[in-house]
């Protein structure tokens, strides 16, 4: 897609479990995860307000 920006949910270190048998996520990540969801959305947000 253009002008898009691609957020997952792997963290330096980790290994690639996306799309595969077994896949998961640990909490504390998915919590890491949401937060940075939240702040880009607000980010997004504010800037579409102010023009």
């Amino acid at each position: 897609m253009r002008n898009t920006v691609a957020f997952g949910p792997i963290f330096p270190g980790q290994v690639e479990m996306s799309h595969l048998p077994n896949e998961f996520i640990a909490i504390e990540d998915l919590d890491k995860c949401t937060e940075i969801y939240i702040r880009a959305l607000s980010n997004l947000l504010t800037r579409e307000n102010k023009g």
